[in-house]
């Protein structure tokens, strides 16, 4: 039967970590270390005649008794693999255990470094482990794990975090139009409607010392997705990716400073900016880029 927790880590005291250890049969001794953890709450625990143990109280309301067990299932099913992996521990002929609303498992505590991660010898080692993990896991499939799709993480947050004021006003706009480009993106295209340039608080303005004409402007698949490309009619071409609305047509001819567009993260990007670039020759028909300091 499938027990709600019904507390916040501001309930999760001292105390209750410690009593609810006694409740297994476990002889603490008093000592306390919490760990590093960013989703759950992990301890250390002295045990009276044994070596310390490593206490797991799960988030609340994060994930249901059966996805738990499942993943307690998984790491165990690696252990018999002979992959190096720490499993909870059985207490009582259980991994997941209840006390006082919260959720917890036991494992034995165990040591580690940090890999050296330029040498390829280590790298490759833990591409094999990798693989095997990977190996164990296509085995069978995970039944009670949440889904990662666009519906429950994006759009379903999106819309409890407008519905409940969490963003600020002045940026309320800019931050709509992020995610909108966001969920577009990962749904495959630039399917999100375009916002004007008031809507965004940064605006692209021409770095050309001359007045210039503008080559390209729309959107393209190679990442960058609405971009511009001016050229001053010497084979020296300026690139504004990314932007979230174009103010300039292809043949127009701009000025220094004028405004040519709006910030954005269409395209391959994880949150609003200019990808700025200069290069000698059209880029499309093999030109090269060049530091683009020496323009602005």
């Amino acid at each position: 039967m499938e027990q709600k927790p019904e507390h916040s880590y501001a309930a999760l005291m001292p105390d209750t970590v410690l009593l609810a250890l006694e409740g297994l049969g476990l002889r603490c001794d008093g000592r306390l270390l919490a760990l590093n953890s960013y989703e759950n709450r992990v301890y250390q625990v002295g045990i009276e005649e044994g070596a310390p143990i490593v206490a797991k109280f799960y988030r609340s309301g994060r994930w249901t008794d059966a996805a738990i067990l499942e993943e307690h299932a998984f790491v165990r099913d690696l252990a018999e693999r002979e992959i190096p992996v720490v499993a909870a521990l059985e207490w009582q002929g259980k991994t997941l255990h209840h006390a006082e609303g919260f959720r917890f498992a036991v494992f034995p505590r165990q040591g580690g470094r940090a890999p050296e991660l330029d040498d390829p010898d280590t790298l490759e080692w833990m591409g094999r482990f990798m693989g095997r993990i990977h190996a164990v896991g296509a085995l069978r499939d995970f039944e009670h794990r949440p889904t990662l799709d666009i519906e429950s993480f994006g759009v379903q947050p999106r819309e409890y975090l407008l519905a409940h004021g969490f963003i600020p006003q002045d940026i309320l706009a800019a931050t709509v139009h992020a995610i909108r480009a966001a969920l577009a993106g990962l749904q495959g295209g630039p399917k999100a409607p375009l916002a004007g340039p008031a809507e965004l608080a940064s605006a692209i303005r021409s770095t050309a010392y001359l007045a210039l004409d503008a080559r390209l402007a729309g959107w393209r698949d190679n990442g960058g997705g609405y971009q511009i490309w001016i050229s001053d009619g010497h084979d020296i071409y300026t690139g504004y990716h990314h932007l979230s609305s174009i103010g300039v047509d292809v043949g127009e001819h701009v000025k220094r400073g004028q405004r040519i567009g709006a910030v954005g993260m269409t395209g391959n990007a994880t949150g609003p900016h200019c990808h700025f670039m200069v290069t000698i020759g059209r880029i499309w028909d093999g030109g090269r880029a060049v530091d683009p300091r020496r323009y602005l």
